[in-house]
Parts: C-alpha cells; structure tokens; sequence
C-alpha cells in the first residue's frame, strides 16, 4: 500500500482545526437531537406499515431473475386506506416525506408505537438534510487530511508486513496462473478425498491460502514435509544466467546472447502437509492497521454500540454472523465480508487482537457495502476501489459516531486501493464519498450509539 501526501485545503493552524471542529459539533448536536424526534403527537401502531417498492435488489443477479426484496422502510398510513401509488412508498423511493419516519424499518417503528414513543420527524429535520451531508462531509475531508508523517509510519509499516507476508504466502507471492493452478490442484485433492463440488472448493480456497514452500525452505523453519504437494511453474530468463570463473566480458556477452530461458516445476507443500516445529505466519499487514483504531468511548459502551448496530443491521435484513475463526472469502482469510447474494455479513471476532473499537470498525465497513448496494445491480459503484472507498467512509463515519477513532487507518486502507488504480481522492465530494455520507445520514437518524453524547468529539 502506498499514501501520498494529503491536500491541506486551505487549512491553517491546529487552532483553526479545532475550531471548526467545534463548531461542526455544536451545530450536529443541534441536527442529531432533531433527527431523534420530534414534540408531535405519539403514532399508534395500526397506522405503522411498510414501504411497497418490491424491488430493492437482493444480489448482483436480480435483474430478470425476480431475485428481490420489499423495502423494510416504516411509513404512515391511514387505518383502512386502500393502497394507492406514493402513499405507500417511503421517501427514498420516491414517497412523501411528511409519511416518512425518516429511515426507521418496520420493526423498529412498530416497537416504538408500541411503547408510545414513535413521532414523525419534524419538518426541519427533512429541510436540514443538505446541511447535515455537509457537515459529515467535513469530517470525511478531515480525516483525508490526517497527519503525513503519522500515515507515512503506518504505510511503511504495513508495507513491511504485506513484504513478509508475501514471501511464504500461499497465494499472494504466485503469478495468477500459478494461483489458479494452485486451487485447481486442491480441488482435485479434496473431490478426491469424497467432498462434493461447494465442500471442495471451499476446502481447495481454505488450503490454498495457508503458507506453500518447497521442502528445502520448510526445512529452514524446522518442518518436514509429511503430505502431497502441489505443482508451480517457474520460468528462469536467459538473464538470470551467472558469469562463469575466468569468463570474458566479450565470452559471457556472446553466452547470454545464446542462452535461452527456461521453465522448471517446483513441488509446493501447504503448511498442513507438514509437520515438525511450530510454525507461525507472517503478520497480517491488516493487523497493523486495526491496531491504529483507538476508541474514545468506554469498552462497555462500545461494545453495547456493537450490540445495538448489529440489531440495526439484521433489522434491515442482513444476516450478521460473528465468527470465532478468522473468515475465509475469495481464497483468502479476511476480517470480516459481505455476501450479497445472501444478504450476509461475517465479522472475525478476534480482528484487531479482541478490540472492540476494531470489530466495531470492521463491522460499520461492511454494513458500508451493505447499505451501498455493492455486489447487487443497485449499486452506484462500479468498481472495487471506489466500493471499498465508499464502505471504508461509511465505517468511519459510523466509528466516529460510536466513539471510535479510525481515521488513520481509514485513510491508509482507501489510498492503498485508489494507488492501485493511479488515482487521488483528498476531497470529499466524490460521488462514492457522497454515498457513504447519505446513507450514514439514512443511519444517524434512527441508530443511537451507546457512548454518552458528550464524548463525541469528532463525530459531531
């Protein structure tokens, strides 16, 4: 991953900065308390329903499969009022405001109703909108501008790790060919042993991303190979080719021009076709990074704010898994993913060492990707880095309302993916960027951290 220097946009001194931090907090408390409710009359349960637009796609495939859902969005109705058009269509799709609770789903607002607590949000709320889009979109540019120097530590960090990584990794240091050769051979391995195609190919990926090395390197770590490997090739330029003791300049010239390169095969045995002293695996570079993510609130009360999201997200339809193994998706272990085609969500418990601030972090990302449609037809991103911008601000949007500080490692794990494509996002109204803030604002209005309001520092 890399990181260049962030545009400072005009802004001076620390002085000026916490100013305007102040200010921007002061002014969202304002927005925040709005959004929460409103002094208007309570609304009973019976004229609590849901939004009717069926097509909210379900996965990348819904167009012409029928693979879709209904919208889980709350709207008033009138008790015994026939169905008709936009009365029954909430305001993200196109449905009056005035019968929108503002983003809550059906169940949320019907538990409300049912304790007299429900009210539809006050008509200021819907004119501040603008005004609270661009007051998230300030934070997102701060935390683009963050220190240099702090950014630089934690590239080059992460960079040594990912280096290290890759040197005895199972896939990252193969050629593509040689990866796909590498899974093919697992699949094979495992159709063999008895498992069915879906049982196999999961075993060949999880097999696949353990460490591969020769037997002569599982040696160096005190292992021994004790299983069946699998085949790489190699191939060997002419220019590789070594000067020979007493050779002429004008001889080894006339050689190389000669020479011809040529192809080996390497026997590559996984760490579970061995056996011997115990073996640890590189740091993930990962890993780095979530160290960085530091949480202001209490770990009680995030850890309740953990709670209340994942109670948000499975609300909304998601099926939010915590897994005490690290995850695999895509060959390859992660912290956590976002299965679109079953509306899933998997989050390693274990991320960052145990923190709480680093599952929370992780699982605000992937709800990111989940609210943003990614992997469905209804996505507005149509590439990986500006999804995994949009997911990554929406995360640290949502960190930051919790009471976590993600900023740093938010802002390296964007770069990385945009220096992979040649691009510079150091602004915040980027349509990915705009995203994240409009569906963090969808969220705000009905999610309540658990942190006390005073300690939202940076989130307001």
């Amino acid at each position: 991953m890399s990181s260049s220097t962030p545009t400072r946009h005009g802004v001076g001194s620390n002085q000026y900065k916490k100013k305007g931090a102040s200010k921007r907090r002061e002014r969202h408390a304002a927005l925040a308390a709005m959004a929460a409710g409103s002094t208007g009359p309570a609304i009973p349960p019976e004229e609590v329903g849901q939004c009717s637009f069926a097509f909210v796609p379900a996965s990348a495939g819904a167009a012409g499969t029928g693979n879709y859902r209904q919208c889980k969005n709350a709207i008033r109705v009138s008790p015994g009022a026939s169905p008709s058009g936009s009365s029954q269509l909430c305001h993200c799709h196109g449905g009056a405001q005035a019968n929108s609770f503002g983003g809550k789903t059906v169940a949320k607002a019907t538990a409300e109703a049912q304790r007299g607590e429900l009210r539809l949000p006050p008509a200021e709320f819907w004119e501040g909108a603008e005004a609270r889009y661009e007051l998230l979109q300030g934070q997102v540019a701060d935390m683009f501008r963050r220190d240099p120097e702090t950014l630089a530590a934690l590239v080059d960090g992460a960079s040594r790790l990912h280096a290290a990584q890759n040197k005895e990794s199972g896939g990252a240091r193969f050629s593509t060919g040689n990866q796909f050769l590498v899974v093919m051979q697992h699949y094979q391995r495992a159709r063999d042993e008895g498992l069915d195609g879906n049982e196999a190919l999961e075993t060949a990926f999880s097999r696949a991303s353990q460490p591969h090395m020769t037997a002569k390197r599982w040696a160096e770590h005190g292992r021994h190979p004790d299983g069946d490997p699998v085949a790489v090739t190699h191939f060997q330029p002419a220019s590789y080719i070594r000067r020979e003791a007493g050779e002429t300049d004008d001889e080894f010239t006339e050689r190389c021009r000669k020479a011809k390169g040529h192809s080996t095969v390497l026997l590559q045995y996984p760490l579970s076709a061995t056996h011997g002293d115990p073996y640890e695996t590189p740091p993930d570079p990962m890993a780095h990074l979530n160290a960085s993510i530091k949480a202001r609130a209490t770990p009680a009360e995030v850890d309740s704010s953990i709670a209340r999201l994942t109670d948000w997200g499975r609300d909304r339809g998601y099926d939010i898994e915590w897994s005490d193994a690290r995850p695999v998706s895509g060959g390859r272990e992660v912290d956590g993913y976002w299965n679109a085609s079953a509306s899933r969500i998997v989050v390693w418990k274990g991320v960052g060492g145990g923190s709480p601030a680093a599952r929370l972090h992780v699982l605000g990302h992937e709800l990111g990707h989940a609210e943003l449609g990614h992997g469905t037809c209804g996505s507005a991103e149509a590439s990986r880095p500006d999804a995994e911008a949009g997911a990554e601000t929406y995360g640290y949007l949502v960190s930051s309302r919790c009471g976590v500080e993600a900023g740093d490692a938010a802002k390296v794990y964007i770069s990385g993916w945009q220096s992979r494509t040649g691009l510079r996002r150091d602004a915040a109204s980027l349509p990915a960027v705009r995203s994240a803030v409009v569906a963090a604002d969808r969220l705000f209005t009905t999610f309540v951290p658990a942190h006390d309001s005073d300690e939202r520092a940076i989130s307001q």
